[in-house]
């Protein structure tokens, strides 16, 4: 499905009921996607504690490796 994603369409990963969200799954999950389609990624209802928490270290882990990757 996501190899079939068209110019200007977004992916949607929606919370909506996630009660806990753990960072290795995000990581193994979400981070990919957000690599291959960065900007076309829209976060849905990511207010609830834990996914806040995971989306922010994966956030983090993002950054020092884009940062390690330009040295």
């Amino acid at each position: 499905m996501l190899n079939t994603l068209k110019s200007g369409e977004t992916i949607e990963i929606d919370f909506n009921g996630v009660i806990a969200l753990g960072p290795s799954w995000g990581d193994e999950f979400i981070s990919p996607i957000l690599k291959k389609y960065k900007g076309k990624v829209k976060l849905l209802n990511h207010s609830n504690a834990s996914v806040k928490a995971t989306l922010q270290i994966l956030k983090e882990i993002r950054e020092k490796e884009e940062g390690e990757s330009k040295k």
